[in-house]
């Protein structure tokens, strides 16, 4: 839960603030640290609710970096562990 929020883009002790005052509101539950808390019930449901709340960025360009070109997002490849989801080269310059 703790590297959830951290990924998120919350920094560290924000994380951990955020995580005691919901531990606090019985929204999650942690045995022996919050670093391996878990949401309850209802804590899933504020989630779910803070999630479909939060807004959405819809990127339909993006530049890339080694040829210096603004193209669009379809150029590029998908990657799930950067923050919007795609390769920070173009398919071009990839080759």
């Amino acid at each position: 839960m703790l590297a959830r929020l951290i990924h998120d883009g919350f920094p560290p002790k924000v994380a951990l603030a955020k995580l005691y005052r919901m531990a606090d509101q019985d929204y999650i539950e942690y045995g022996s640290s919050p670093a391996f808390a878990w949401p309850t019930e209802k804590g899933r449901a504020f989630l779910a609710a803070e999630a479909a709340n939060a807004p959405r960025i819809i990127r339909e360009a993006k530049r890339c970096p080694s040829c210096r070109v603004e193209k669009p997002v379809a150029e590029f490849g998908r990657n799930a562990a950067r923050p919007d989801g795609l390769q920070s080269v173009c398919r071009a310059c990839r080759r």
